[in-house]
């Protein structure tokens, strides 16, 4: 591959090198017209001017300041690879890239060198012209591998989120599991309504009741609480009762969140009850071997 910064880029953008010293001109051009941008990068021993003109030369090194101007006129990212590092060079600003870097067009260069040496990269089983055909792809983990601590963390206090919805919240949150936890009862997978959770709700118990006429018209029927043979009407009472109820149960994505809080200080106070127990045996040890003594 072209080794020159301008034909490694006449590669990526046109499929070939044959155009480099286009390039190249375009480059110097371009830096000419936002000299204000650019001169802080040339060295104190040389003038803006006197860069440029000698940038124009066929076989002069660029460099990143030239590199960056090839981005800024074009409107491309360059991805450039170095043993055990990457940089990216972008068109735009850092709020910019957020909105527009999906359709943009990502060039990729190798520098092999500390100085301006750079290679267009290709796929090693092709194409050697035309579009590189390059695409980032994410390194994902396996589906098998299994979760981490502060993984467990998380998918205990939001049981209905698979593992993948946790990792996800977790690198969108640096890691912060009490933020991660926050923003799962706030995203999707959590407005379908939940029932209430039996171990933190209050238990259910079944009440016979009965009005004041019933209770005077049958007294061994209200103090024993045997039912009564039900009709079509008792059972339609019955079962919107039995929505009503189960719509009561039913929890707001605050009250999940106090939950998942409830449980983590639970999980927390479980921890550390063996160590307080141990500190205490020991305290009493002490202090009867003090009595014996």
């Amino acid at each position: 591959m072209p080794h020159l910064f301008s034909r490694a880029l006449s590669d990526q953008y046109h499929g070939n090198d044959k155009q480099h010293a286009e390039i190249r001109q375009s480059v110097c051009q371009f830096l000419r017209e936002n000299e204000e941008s650019y001169e802080m990068f040339v060295e104190d021993d040389q003038t803006f001017q006197w860069h440029v003109d000698n940038m124009e030369n066929l076989g002069v090194f660029g460099g990143n300041m030239e590199l960056a101007a090839f981005a800024k006129l074009q409107k491309i990212d360059i991805k450039i690879y170095q043993p055990g590092f990457m940089y990216v060079i972008m068109h735009t600003s850092l709020m910019e890239e957020m909105t527009l870097r999906k359709y943009g067009k990502l060039f990729i260069l190798r520098k092999y060198h500390s100085w301006e040496h750079y290679s267009s990269v290709r796929k090693i089983d092709g194409p050697s012209q035309g579009p590189t055909e390059i695409k980032d792809r994410p390194i994902e983990r396996s589906v098998s591998s299994e979760p981490t601590a502060k993984e467990k963390t998380v998918l205990n206090a939001c049981p209905q989120a698979t593992l993948s919805q946790v990792r996800k919240m977790l690198i969108t949150h640096n890691q912060d599991v009490d933020e991660a936890i926050e923003a799962l009862y706030e995203s999707e997978y959590q407005n379908d309504p939940v029932e209430e959770d039996a171990s933190l709700s209050p238990s259910n118990v079944d009440e016979v009741t009965a009005t004041p006429e019933e209770v005077a018209s049958s007294p061994e029927k209200a103090l024993l609480g045997t039912p009564d043979i039900p009709n079509d009407h008792d059972g339609q009472s019955q079962e919107s009762g039995a929505d009503d109820t189960r719509k009561r149960k039913r929890l707001t994505a605050r009250d999940r969140k106090m939950q998942a809080k409830m449980k983590q200080k639970q999980q927390r106070k479980a921890k550390k009850k063996p160590a307080e127990e141990e500190q205490q045996e020991a305290k009493v040890t002490s202090e009867l071997r003090q009595l014996y003594i």
